[in-house]
């Protein structure tokens, strides 16, 4: 019950009335406006199906886990209280189905931004349809080509191949003279898809800048049929380092059985996530069997973030990786951006991430701890990460001010 203003005496004012029903009448309509606000739609456009879906769920947990914490804690505060939601979107396993999928995502005009697609191939493609309906897209595929074709919507947070290979191999080469185990031979090990053919001509360009000679390449167009064979050629070459750009799980388990089976010795740098994977370790035989294998990914548990992952782990029952860290932090850079913006405007969302920058909170969870995009999208703040196989667990490895534990020989 609403109760009359008084005033000295005792008396009921007309006015203090007046005023106090308008402003029980204001916050209950403030109230209904916020309970009403419509939701914010994002778009996760990733593999949920095929050699590539364990990839697309691990990004669908990071991004929800992200999304249950922003609503949590009161959703997008410029736009009163609104909430995220998730719009999920499976690419398939091919490009046709990514772009396919994007159109239809996308083009309906109720998502104001997307993240996705982890494979290159499949971004290169969702992407050309994000920029044509102008709703900016966030993604950490690694190829170079992402942000060098002149595209406004398309945002990357973490280090290209071309930042990512040099800074890599410097540390694995450095470690390893440190462990009196100098390397001088490199074998390149992968599939053709676009991230790996990008990576692969960085490593011939960079590897001699390190006493690295190249002395064996084995490419094949996915599915892995014969690993044997690839084992074996590793094993004649004899090189020091495999540079190792496997995506697929059925590909990068097959790779690492075989050159067991084949008692192939040489010591293995991969080229992201695919070497972390829950179905990965199963299907090698734990990870304790997979102790001195590194790879360099675009994100994973970094330092100041166990408390994070902690949590993640007990709701989904895995360690979180560089797919859901990635995912995590892109869904709080959106929120950042929707923040900055007052808007769930695509357009005007596109320009508030084009003038962040950010030092802290989650959405700087990234190698470098920072995000700040420059004229092409690219996140100029970004550096390599490498995560490291060690007693069953994965321990990220640089960059210093990020790792969680020191690198081990890989030899």
């Amino acid at each position: 019950m609403m109760m009359a203003a008084r005033i000295p005496g005792g008396r009921i004012s007309r006015r203090g009335v007046l005023a106090a029903g308008a402003g029980a009448v204001g916050l209950a309509l403030s109230r209904r406006a916020a309970a009403d606000q419509a939701a914010v739609a994002i778009a996760l456009i990733a593999p949920l199906s095929g050699d590539w879906a364990e990839h697309g769920v691990l990004m669908r947990e990071g991004a929800q886990f992200a999304i249950d914490q922003i609503n949590a804690q009161g959703g997008i505060a410029a736009l009163g209280g609104a909430r995220l939601q998730l719009v999920v979107a499976d690419t398939g396993s091919s490009v046709e189905t990514a772009v396919s999928a994007a159109q239809r995502v996308l083009g309906g005009g109720k998502v104001s931004a997307a993240l996705g697609c982890w494979l290159s191939s499949f971004t290169l493609g969702a992407t050309e349809i994000a920029e044509r309906v102008r709703v900016p897209w966030l993604t950490f595929s690694y190829a170079d080509r992402l942000t060098s074709r002149g595209y406004r919507y398309t945002f990357r947070d973490n280090a290209p191949s071309s930042v990512q290979i040099p800074q890599a191999l410097k540390l694995i080469t450095e470690a390893s003279a440190r462990e009196g185990k100098p390397m001088r031979t490199i074998g390149i090990v992968g599939d053709n898809t676009a991230a790996s053919q990008a990576a692969y001509g960085i490593v011939r360009k960079v590897a001699p800048q390190f006493g690295l000679t190249l002395v064996v390449e084995q490419v094949w167009t996915p599915p892995l049929a014969n690993p044997d064979a690839i084992a074996d050629a590793i094993k004649a070459a004899q090189p020091d380092l495999i540079h190792a750009a496997a995506t697929s799980f059925s590909d990068t388990a097959g790779l690492i059985q075989a050159m067991r089976a084949h008692e192939v010795k040489t010591a293995v740098l991969g080229a992201g996530s695919q070497f972390l994977t829950p179905e990965f370790v199963k299907a090698v035989g734990g990870g304790d069997k997979l102790t001195g294998l590194a790879t360099i990914v675009g994100d994973g548990v970094l330092k100041g973030m166990e408390q994070l992952s902690a949590g993640y782990e007990k709701q989904y029952g895995h360690p979180m990786i560089e797919d859901s860290a990635e995912a995590y932090a892109e869904t709080w850079i959106i929120k950042e951006a929707l923040e900055a913006a007052r808007s769930a405007d695509p357009q005007k969302l596109r320009d508030a991430l084009a003038g962040l920058h950010l030092t802290q909170g989650p959405a700087t969870f990234l190698p470098g701890g920072e995000v700040q995009f420059d004229s092409t999208g690219q996140n100029v703040k970004a550096s390599v990460a490498i995560q490291q196989w060690q007693g069953g667990r994965i321990v990220t490895v640089a960059p210093e001010n990020a790792a969680t534990g020191r690198l081990i020989p890989l030899q």
